[in-house]
């Protein structure tokens, strides 16, 4: 399996696994939508979903989704450690390994052992053991010497060591795996199912599935043999192509796909001549298959609202891999890759004027961001008018400002240069006979405290 794979398939399971954890606490009340984003460079940032804005924060070998407030991340030296939303690191990476947030503790490994700490960074409890998990309903499985049971969040041994093995409590109880078969306890230590298993699933909604052998099961939390759950939706094959029926045997969609995967989020990936989509439940096509099937893209995945896409793409005449998020009607969700023409330089500007000190329009690579986004027409135009001045501020520490007129600080032509530093976004504003234009790069919505800057400046008021 080849690297990229691996980060997509890291990816994927961190965003299961961190939604799963999310969707079980009730008490959750801020929704993150700060997620993992792959640059060109290699490196990981954070963005956040909804705009795809880059996160002001320094560059990692590896990040995560956020848990309970906080995303772990991994330095160059392999070490974990903890951000906040505000790209803050809380906890300096200096951990051999660790998982994340739950409960507000957070599993971590020092020196081959593992403990747990808070989210000060400081010990809670001891690194007395070989393996632990992520606390789950107060308690959380350790290990030591082969040896697996339950500690509560003040370190002590409610469930004493006795098991081969161990999982986090679900619904009430847990899987614990003894004489090679698993069973089920209760938070008491009661055995409430026997250890007569090979393979056991969490109870969901009271039923648990359980294999004897080759032989699959469902059963109730009183051991019982129960139906398996009927779900709304089926898959079915005929002659090689797959379509949906309903729970009655209805069909709702004629088969007419090469693959259909299992539905999550109220979509499933459908597959023709290795192109992707995505359908509903009725059978709609709700994403065309325009996604090319690669070696580290194999589905759509939806989980509260976002898959992720990987996909080949041309650039400047090179094949580069790009790794994007799309919503559940097809909306692509993609970064500006903090390598491309940083704008951090313009910070420094504060008092100076962009023509007349800095020719700043004329910079190479400002140039070539501002002819992209506006056409060498009208750049040109802003050029040719960019005469009186008023000298660039900076709003915030992260906000760039310069405007130019013909006279002085009035009217038509009237052009203002503006930028999200922190996103790396350019935008203009431009009033040329009587006609109101305004640029961004990515076609990105302008800031509120930029549009607050020209309402206020009231040039471009008819």
């Amino acid at each position: 399996m080849n690297k990229l794979m691996n980060i997509f398939f890291k990816i994927l399971f961190s965003l299961l696994f961190s939604l799963f954890f999310s969707r079980c606490n009730s008490n959750k009340k801020n929704v993150i939508t700060l997620v993992p984003y792959l640059q060109s460079n290699g490196k990981y940032i954070y963005v956040h979903i909804n705009t795809m804005v880059p996160l002001k924060m320094k560059d990692y070998d590896d990040v995560y989704f956020f848990s309970d407030d906080l995303g772990r991340v991994v330095n160059s030296d392999r070490a974990f450690g903890y951000l906040d939303t505000n790209g803050i690191e809380v906890i300096p990476p200096k951990f051999h390994n660790a998982a994340d947030f739950s409960e507000g503790l957070a599993s971590v490994q020092f020196d081959g052992k593992w403990g747990f700490i808070d989210k000060t960074g400081s010990e809670v409890i001891q690194f007395i053991y070989d393996d632990a998990t992520s606390f789950k309903d107060g308690l959380a499985c350790v290990g030591k010497k082969n040896k697996f049971g339950f500690i509560d969040k003040t370190g002590k041994e409610v469930i004493s060591l006795e098991y081969e093995s161990c999982e986090n409590f679900v619904e009430g109880l847990a899987a614990v795996k003894k004489a090679n078969k698993w069973g089920f306890i209760n938070k008491s230590g009661d055995l409430i199912i026997p250890n007569a298993y090979d393979y056991v699933s969490p109870f969901i909604e009271g039923m648990a599935e359980v294999w004897e052998g080759q032989k699959k099961m469902w059963i109730n939390k009183k051991n019982q043999i129960v139906p398996e759950p009927k779900q709304e939706t089926v898959i079915f094959q005929e002659n090689d192509m797959f379509g949906l029926k309903d729970k009655f045997g209805k069909i709702i969609l004629k088969p007419k796909y090469e693959e259909i995967r299992d539905f999550h989020d109220g979509l499933a990936s459908v597959n023709n001549n290795y192109r992707i989509g995505a359908i509903d439940e009725f059978g709609n096509e709700i994403i065309p298959l325009k996604y090319e099937e690669n070696q580290s893209f194999r589905e759509l995945y939806f989980d509260n609202g976002f898959s992720l896409v990987v996909q080949n793409e041309e650039h400047e005449d090179t094949m580069v891999t790009k790794i994007f998020y799309i919503d559940k009607v097809g909306k692509e969700y993609r970064a500006i890759d903090r390598s491309y023409t940083n704008l951090d330089f313009l910070k420094e500007l504060q008092g100076r004027y962009a023509q007349n000190d800095l020719k700043l329009l004329q910079n190479s690579k400002i140039k070539e961001r501002l002819i992209k986004i506006m056409g060498t027409k009208d750049y040109e135009t802003m050029l040719s008018f960019w005469m009186s001045e008023s000298p660039i501020e900076i709003i915030n520490e992260n906000y760039f400002f310069a405007k130019a007129f013909l006279s002085h600080n009035c009217c038509d032509p009237y052009f203002i240069l503006m930028a999200d530093v922190s996103s790396n976004l350019l935008f203009v504003a431009m009033k040329n006979n009587g006609i109101n234009k305004f640029y961004s790069e990515k076609n990105a919505e302008i800031p509120y405290i930029l549009k607050q800057k020209i309402n206020d400046d009231g040039n471009f008021n008819n």
